[in-house]
């Protein structure tokens, strides 16, 4: 407010120095009254702009922290995992392994991320890729078996569960491989049993047979 001639010079500086309007003497009360309901409109706009931008301040703090938390539940899980879990590119190279895939294939992390799915699986099972990969893209979510390949050479029969998934907007593979040694070595014993036993009745040289409760020759 200016006693002073209200130049348009006089209004720029008091506008410049921050005021929100200008009114100069005399003072008309109907110019004031409507440049008083401006101001409020304008304060009740900007206070309003001000609780908007604070909830969503605090909703995006919200869900920043929800999606830490469910990064951190992945990462525990994926890494406390009994079974080695491998994330892969359509083209087989490996963008994340667990610390139980390390241990299992006898490799640290950053050589197998230098590495490709061709890498750890034996030679038998490299033919297959594209044939399962296939199967994987029409299915979404295939359970096979395969052969993985330790850093020394060891072969580990292993059951894998692999899924498609979007990571980072690109399509990868993520698999779940669990160790079915004990599995395959209790399939051959039994084989081996079945065998035994077929041998000794081949040569027992008296007439062998199984009826069940019925009487019939099973």
């Amino acid at each position: 407010m200016t006693a002073h001639r209200a130049t348009p010079a006089l209004k720029a500086q008091g506008l410049a120095a921050g005021a929100d309007d200008f009114i100069a003497k005399p003072i008309d009360n109907v110019e004031l009254a409507a440049k008083l309901r401006v101001m409020l409109r304008l304060w009740a706009a900007e206070q309003a702009l001000r609780r908007e931008r604070d909830h969503l301040e605090e909703t995006v703090q919200e869900r920043t922290r929800a999606v830490r938390d469910a990064e951190y539940r992945y990462r525990s899980l994926f890494q406390t995992a009994g079974d080695a879990i491998f994330i892969n590119d359509l083209e087989g190279r490996l963008l994340e392994v667990n610390e139980e895939a390390c241990r299992r294939l006898g490799y640290p992390r950053e050589a197998l991320l230098h590495l490709t799915v061709g890498d750890v699986i034996s030679p038998d099972y490299v033919a297959r890729r594209a044939e399962i990969l296939e199967q994987l893209r029409a299915a979404g979510r295939l359970v096979f078996e395969t052969e993985l390949v330790t850093r020394d050479g060891r072969i580990i029969p292993t059951e894998c569960s692999s899924g498609l998934m979007d990571l980072q907007g690109r399509p990868v593979v993520l698999s779940i491989a669990r160790d079915i040694s004990q599995r395959k070595a209790a399939e051959a014993a039994l084989h081996m049993e079945r065998d035994q036993a077929q041998q000794y009745l081949d040569i027992a040289g008296v007439a062998i047979g199984v009826l069940d409760a019925a009487g019939r020759i099973t």
